[in-house]
């Protein structure tokens, strides 16, 4: 937690509960959402097409809100705020500018082409610099989601290569 929202952070035991108790609010809301949004999927299409992507992201939202919610209530109290790493806002910011180029490049070079530039910049910017691991990765994740979104999705994807 980055020192300034520790600083907001309420002190003492019911500083501490209350804090609890809205972080498992906020979890408690996703999981909610999720669920309804699996739910009104459902009854409006029983069809694997409308169900294959939004039902399994659904579960997952809910275990993975579950799991975070037991691992909040279960945490002691910490005793100082943790420093953000040396450098972090500089790599969420750089990941996030990848992340806009990525969804712009989707239609113009295709999902590919995108997603492979993607990889490869992102694993370069969290620190691999070796070409051969660089490469590889970004080239087998990218023909493997390519070609398991083929099988998936009942509609062509726009793509360069693949």
């Amino acid at each position: 937690m980055p020192p300034a929202a520790a600083a907001d952070r309420p002190r003492g035991r019911r500083g501490e509960a209350a804090w609890r108790a809205s972080e498992a609010a906020l979890l408690l809301l996703i999981a909610l959402f999720a669920a309804w949004l699996a739910a009104d999927a459902a009854a409006r299409s029983r069809a694997v097409e409308n169900l294959v992507l939004i039902l399994p992201a659904a579960v997952l939202t809910v275990a993975v809100a579950a799991g975070l919610l037991v691992a909040a209530l279960r945490r002691p109290a910490p005793e100082a705020a943790a420093r953000a790493p040396a450098g972090s806002f500089a790599r969420v910011a750089g990941l996030l500018a990848l992340l806009v180029l990525l969804v712009a490049g989707l239609e113009t070079v295709g999902f590919d082409l995108a997603s492979f530039l993607f990889l490869l910049a992102a694993t370069w910017l969290l620190g691999e610099r070796r070409p051969l691991p660089l490469l590889g990765f970004a080239a087998a994740l990218t023909v493997g989601v390519i070609l398991a979104l083929h099988y998936i999705l009942p509609f062509p994807m726009p793509t360069l290569v693949l």
